[in-house]
This record gives structure tokens, sequence and C-alpha cells, in this order.
């Protein structure tokens, strides 16, 4: 697909959601629903990769490999918007007991969705939807129940996540 066309689709998605699915009053609540999360611009990204005609091609770089490249991408990108600038901090991590403490986009890509327990990102897209823990499930359970819905109420600041995600992409295909 092209990258217009990626856009597009996505746009389409968030102006369609609806409020509907949400399940547990804290997620229903106005200021929850207007505030934007590293996971949020981070499912957004997934989604636009998962989006790309040459998905297979980008699938075979290293999820290891897709976490730096993200974070150095993410570093310029929070720099250069002020709307997303408080956060820089999703790639601190500090001391702690056992090694220390992970940040919110170590938790993201380890825990949920849990990119890095797969090798390579096309594990992560293609893993099948019957073991539960798949791209799918977890693009029709959560992203289009309770991330659409924030960027609805978002809507301007879509397009400098779907410029990010159009970097991030562009650099995967230079590895």
């Amino acid at each position: 697909m092209m990258a217009t066309d990626c856009r597009e689709q996505i746009s389409k998605l968030v102006k369609e959601s609806t409020d509907d699915g949400i399940k547990g009053e804290m997620f229903k609540r106005e200021e929850y629903l207007k505030e934007i999360r590293f996971g949020d611009v981070a499912d957004i990204i997934l989604l636009y990769i998962s989006l790309q005609s040459d998905i297979e091609s980008i699938g075979r770089v290293n999820t290891i490999d897709f976490q730096s490249l993200l974070k150095k991408a993410w570093f310029c990108w929070t720099k250069n918007n002020k709307d997303f600038q408080s956060l820089d901090s999703a790639w601190s991590s500090g001391p702690g007991p056992l090694g220390g403490t992970a940040g919110a986009a170590e938790m993201y890509i380890s825990y949920f969705p849990g990119i890095t327990i797969h090798e390579r990102l096309g594990h992560f897209f293609f893993y099948p939807i019957r073991f539960g823990h798949s791209w799918e499930n977890y693009k029709n359970k959560h992203i289009k129940i309770y991330v659409f819905p924030k960027w609805r109420r978002n809507f301007e600041k879509i397009e400098v996540v779907l410029d990010l995600a159009e970097t991030v992409c562009k650099e995967i295909r230079k590895l």
C-alpha cells in the first residue's frame, strides 16, 4: 500500500471509531481518552507498518534492531514535536531491584504487545491468531477499541505520528 493510502486508511479508521467497546470506567473517562501515551503512538506506528505492501520484506528485521531504530527515531521526533516532548522519557529506565526499572517503551516492546518475544518483526505480525497473543488480536481487541477513540479526540496530532511511522518504515528498509 502506498504511504498516502496507509495514512488515509488509518485516518478513516480513527474518524469512524466509537467509544462503544470500551470497558472499564477509567478507560471511559474523558481525561484518560484525551491523554496520549507512548503505547498510543507506538500502536499507530505498528499499524502503519502492518499496512505496508512490502511487509514481508520489512518483517525480516530483527525485533531488537527495530527497537533500536524506533528509539533513535523517537528521540529525534519528540525533540522536534512540542506536543510530544513529554514522551521522550518513555525510553528512560532507572536503578532498582533486580537490575532496574523499565520505562514505558521497554514495557510496551517486551510485554504488551510483546514484540521482542519474537525474533523478527514479521513473526510478530504473522503470529497465528489462534494462539491469542497475535497482532490481529491485539489490533482488534486493543487498538480499535481503546486507541482509536483516543486519537479521534487528538486527531489534529495524528499527522505527525504518521510522519514518524513513515520515517521508521524508511529506516527499516535501509537495514
